[in-house]
């Protein structure tokens, strides 16, 4: 049998587990009574579970007993989850954890490129949640890159290898929950702006600026921080920008009438989510998101010159 490492092996595919069963985790979680556990994974809906990854199945069986009774402590219990590469996994082992009622999870390793891929996307995850957290606490102005380094339980030498400052972690981390919306928006949203059940789009944004509300109070209202905002407004005008261009390929619309818009779009979005914020998320999200449609979808399109489009719409 192929020989492998706990850390370099085993747990990156351990993580990749987690995440794709739908666990928010914690990398090497220290347990009162127990000690520590590889992962400790937590479920949206409450349900928690100890992860030990094994890089064999020379399972000792003490450690299986610690695990199940720190796992009683709770109501319900947790789960117990063993790790353990697909090709290492013994007939012993699978009895073992039959009858101590823990979950083994057989796993394929991942590639050296994968791994790679894998640490730099942990290591920046780890980065941006707690750059998020410490933004809440402290207000951004207040947050050092000591601060987030400390928080993430990484050292200052790994942030210097994909960041340079707390800015770029920002807009780092700023793009890729952005490019998840826009995404969530694009794949289900007709060429008029609506969502199949006539809700304006623009109702994911207020939604997800309901859900991060702590956030977004910090980094727009209280003050407000100046960066974040422009570069807010930069990333949306981009967006509405590529939309008007997909839904007119061959149309020969002056730069400077799409420009106009995109940017009062943009400024308008941004506008009516700081006043949202100060009006206490009132009204709901799914009015907010008719009202900004209301207020602009029939001048966007006069301003370009063209019908406003309808649900069976195609362009050009």
């Amino acid at each position: 049998m192929a020989k492998y490492d706990e850390i370099e092996d085993v747990h990156p595919v351990a993580a990749q587990w987690l995440t794709q069963n739908g666990y928010i985790y914690k990398y090497e979680a220290k347990m009162p009574t127990y000690g520590r556990a590889d992962f400790l994974g937590t479920h949206p809906d409450g349900r928690q579970i100890i992860v030990e990854c094994k890089a064999h199945c020379k399972f000792i069986k003490m450690d299986i007993l610690q695990v199940l009774n720190y796992c009683k402590q709770f109501s319900p219990p947790l789960r117990p989850v063993m790790v353990v590469p697909r090709n290492m996994v013994t007939s012993r082992a699978r009895l073992l954890c039959q009858s101590h009622n823990i979950d083994l999870v057989e796993i394929d390793i991942l590639s050296r490129t994968q791994k790679r891929g894998w640490r730099k996307q942990n290591k920046t995850s780890l980065l941006s949640k707690a750059l998020v957290t410490l933004i809440i606490e402290k207000g951004y102005s207040k947050v050092t890159i000591g601060d987030i380094c400390a928080c993430a339980g990484i050292d200052r030498t790994t942030f210097s290898t994909y960041f340079q400052t707390k800015e770029e972690l920002l807009f780092k981390s700023m793009e890729e929950v952005y490019d998840d919306l826009v995404a969530n928006m694009e794949k289900s949203t007709f060429h008029n702006g609506l969502l199949p059940d006539g809700t304006p789009v623009e109702v994911i944004v207020f939604k997800h600026v309901q859900e991060n509300v702590d956030f977004y109070r910090v980094m727009l209202v209280q003050p407000g921080v100046a960066v974040f905002i422009n570069r807010a407004r930069h990333y949306l005008a981009e967006e509405f920008e590529q939309d008007i261009q997909a839904c007119f390929p061959d149309n020969a619309i002056p730069p400077q009438a799409i420009k106009t818009i995109t940017n009062r779009e943009a400024g308008a979005l941004i506008g009516m989510v700081c006043w949202w914020l100060e009006n206490g998320l009132q009204p709901a999200p799914e009015e907010m998101a008719h009202i900004f449609y209301a207020s602009g979808h029939s001048g966007i399109w006069h301003t370009l010159g063209l019908p406003p489009p309808t649900v069976d719409s195609t362009y050009p």
